[in-house]
């Protein structure tokens, strides 16, 4: 559990060299909060297939959506992985207000929904606080709507949370 040590893209790329995760001696990996950004996830997307993980969890970092897609394609091809944000296994509500999900975090979240792995019996997701649109607020003011706001409309994370919702047995979501 390396979770809230600052990482950044550069560490995660020697992190991924790790002969004891190559060796299979690791099952779960926790590298959330850790900045790993778009690059560490690619990177940790590429070691993987080698490792024996049967969870992992990159939430609170800014992967972004090319960062998201290699790990969803990882994911999708190793069904002995189980989640990529560190959901247990049969949990009935996911709670990740103010937990920095980001456009690319709210894929993985759509493909762990779509496959089912550990998301089966789960009827409530909390986004509270997140910005899944990857719009930011003025981080002087603290909320949006105030004119200082860095707007990116980017909703294709959104729109994947969305049709994977269609085939799932949520009946509530929140996003403030």
């Amino acid at each position: 559990d390396i979770s809230g040590k600052s990482l950044e893209n550069q560490s995660v790329k020697l992190f991924a060299e790790l002969k004891r995760l190559r060796s299979g001696s690791i099952i779960e990996l926790n590298v959330s909060k850790t900045k790993i950004g778009v690059e560490g996830a690619k990177s940790l997307a590429k070691l993987i297939p080698t490792a024996a993980l049967t969870s992992c969890s990159v939430l609170s970092n800014p992967i972004g959506a090319e960062g998201a897609a290699a790990l969803i394609d990882v994911y999708e091809k190793n069904p002995k992985l189980l989640t990529l944000l560190g959901i247990e296994e049969g949990v009935t509500e996911i709670n990740f207000s103010e937990k920095k999900v980001d456009v690319g975090q709210c894929m993985v979240l759509a493909a762990e929904l779509r496959a089912g792995r550990v998301t089966a019996v789960l009827n409530s997701i909390v986004l509270d606080g997140c910005t899944i649109s990857g719009s930011q607020p003025d981080p002087n003011i603290g909320g949006f709507g105030y004119g200082n706001d860095t707007l990116d409309a980017d909703l294709s994370g959104f729109k994947l949370l969305c049709e994977a919702l269609t085939s799932s047995q949520i009946i509530t979501m929140s996003i403030k």
